[in-house]
């Protein structure tokens, strides 16, 4: 090996130290970052509040810093017996909703019709919103004779959505949106971490072990047979490989993470 060489391979390998040196003083300041913004949002969400976006529709920001042993405790509190399916079916929990909801009062008027047939009969139809969409129907009478009254109840759909969205710092906000009548007295939503969820089953550390040919661009070299093995960690993969060409590397990859598209 020619001192040029050795020159060669000393660069090299100092490239990529200054490379793994960069990729973990990187990591390290984006995990001090991330703490920060985590310790800031749960401060947030101490004072967070239930806020009302409009008639009908109700935000709450999520919790999510909860461990399945803190949802699992608060089911099992809440909901003994549906735990017990969740635990028998083997389910994870990976959020709660807790909603506690009421109907707006409304004061309404209208004309009572007296029965053609029975003079002491009193024909009612009251409903629940006064439109026509409305959710709660009572039809019935009301006697004079004996002061009682016997009708029917019937009762509308009752839609609900929730949506739940993930602000720019990282925060979910859970949305509940209902009829324009309907009041969230309360709302607490908590939930697993978000790595908690999508967890990535994939280990971050181990070892690699492959091969392969090269053909040479020269005619006049021969081909060469190369066999390698190596370590990776996370996004960075350190490998070793030597060829029949009596050919030693060392080389380093870094694998970038995708970038959102907003």
């Amino acid at each position: 090996m020619t001192n040029k060489d050795k020159i060669l391979i000393g660069l090299i390998v100092i490239l990529i130290l200054l490379l793994i040196g960069s990729h973990l003083k990187n990591q390290y300041d984006r995990s001090k970052m991330f703490d920060q913004i985590q310790e800031a949002n749960k401060h947030v969400l101490k004072l967070d509040k239930v806020k009302k976006e409009a008639d009908g529709q109700y935000a709450k920001l999520v919790n999510n810093y909860k461990t399945e042993k803190d949802l699992k405790r608060e089911l099992k509190k809440r909901n003994n017996k549906l735990y017990s399916r969740i635990k028998n079916q083997n389910e994870d929990i990976i959020m709660l909703n807790r909603t506690v909801i009421s109907l707006k009062s409304e004061r309404s008027t209208g004309d009572v019709t007296v029965d053609p047939i029975d003079s002491n009969s009193l024909d009612l139809n009251l409903r629940y919103p006064e439109s026509d969409t409305a959710f709660i129907k009572w039809t019935g009478s009301i006697s004079l004779i004996d002061n009682k009254y016997e009708g029917d109840w019937t009762f509308n759909k009752f839609p609900i959505e929730i949506v739940l969205t993930e602000t720019q710092r990282g925060l979910w906000n859970s949305r509940l949106i209902g009829p324009d009548w309907l009041s969230v007295d309360s709302m607490t939503v908590n939930s697993l971490p978000k790595n908690k969820i999508a967890d990535d089953k994939t280990k971050s550390f181990g070892f690699m072990l492959g091969g392969g040919i090269s053909n040479s661009l020269n005619v006049n070299e021969p081909s060469a047979i190369r066999i390698g093995g190596g370590i990776y960690f996370k996004n960075s993969t350190l490998l070793i490989n030597a060829s029949t060409r009596n050919i030693v590397g060392l080389e380093y990859y870094h694998r970038f993470k995708k970038i959102k598209n907003k």
